[in-house]
């Protein structure tokens, strides 16, 4: 097995719960240099997980030339400046979803990694969730019986998201000063593009989950926003879409994908994501003369792990990606559509 020597950009929360912590648990992985300007805690980070070097910025990480990959975890309004020249330096490049905050920003990161060579894949972990993965088969093998997808239903009103998974090395330090780019499309106003970075940061996932179960385009058919709520239509070639966004106070996680088809449907409820172990709930139904229901026994994985398996079998070469950033791109040009349609402009 090829041996891929990482490098970590962002010494937060999901930078050790979500992916320093399960890239050193993987075979194959060197932990070379971690970078965070909160020196005290990149120290504390490197010596729990044997990291050997410390920088205090990725542009000195990018110049480590032991280092063949990066996962970057970052709030995504810093994305695009520390992708861009990480990517420049011949780094594969991890990033955590959304892509960026923009269409523009988007791909701009997306053209650099084409130019120097290298992939660059999103944090769409749901991608690499074993339940998923069952339920977009069980769609595909209804395809290609010659059935097509008639409704989905995409359901997110969030919950606990975290699960008591929080075992990360805290300090004092202040919140380092972060280099971001404007959001939104040249001419929105300031409240407009928070408006982008808010849906992006929640929703990005179910419209990307939806697109990575049915395969295809979507484009945005109308937007109804209600208080605090928002109903978003979508269409999937001949396939109607909608979108859920809300929000509640619960313990458990309130998301649930369902794809119907004329004889039954496929059911996702996809679990907290932080939830080790946990893949999501999946049941497919089929009526008839012999009606069947069907909830496979999947293996307790942790899509976060597999995630962070899947990059280093991408930047080995073994694998095509499923997470590039070139289809993340597609996300981001759906969430300036809702925006613009919420708003009119």
């Amino acid at each position: 097995m090829k041996e891929v020597r990482m490098g970590f950009v962002g010494c937060g929360f999901m930078g050790q719960i979500a992916h320093i912590a399960n890239f050193s648990a993987l075979p194959g992985c060197k932990m070379v240099a971690v970078a965070d300007p909160r020196e005290d805690m990149a120290a504390q980070v490197a010596a729990r997980y044997g990291i050997q070097r410390v920088y205090k910025n990725h542009r000195e990480l990018a110049k480590d030339d032991e280092i063949d990959a990066v996962a970057a975890i970052l709030p995504h309004a810093a994305n695009g400046p520390v992708a861009r020249d990480l990517l420049s330096a011949g780094k594969h490049v991890l990033l955590e979803k959304p892509l960026g905050v923009s269409v523009a920003q988007g791909r701009s990161m997306v053209d650099a990694a084409a130019q120097a060579g290298v992939h660059l894949c999103v944090g769409y972990m749901k991608r690499f969730d074993a339940g998923v993965r069952w339920a977009r088969e069980a769609i595909q093998a209804w395809r290609a019986e010659g059935k097509a997808p008639t409704f989905v239903r995409a359901h997110c009103y969030g919950g606990d998201w975290v699960c008591g998974n929080d075992e990360r090395i805290v300090t004092d330090e202040p919140y380092p000063a972060i280099e971001i780019e404007s959001g939104g499309p040249e001419g929105w106003d300031d409240e407009a593009k928070q408006d982008v970075q808010v849906f992006a940061n929640i929703y990005a996932h179910n419209l990307n989950l939806v697109r990575f179960l049915l395969g295809g385009e979507m484009s945005v058919l109308s937007v109804t926003p209600h208080q605090d709520h928002m109903l978003v239509a979508l269409a999937a070639g001949d396939t109607l879409v909608s979108l859920e966004c809300g929000g509640m106070a619960c313990q458990w996680w309130d998301e649930v994908t369902t794809t119907y088809f004329a004889d039954g449907f496929v059911d996702v409820k996809t679990p907290s994501p932080l939830l080790r172990n946990v893949p999501a709930c999946v049941q497919r139904y089929r009526s008839g003369a012999n009606a069947v229901t069907e909830s496979p026994v999947l293996p307790w994985t942790w899509s976060f792990r597999n995630q962070a398996q899947g990059f280093l079998d991408t930047v080995r070469g073994e694998v095509e990606p499923v997470n590039t950033g070139a289809d993340a791109l597609k996300d981001l040009e759906l969430i300036e559509e809702v925006i613009r349609r919420k708003r009119g402009l």
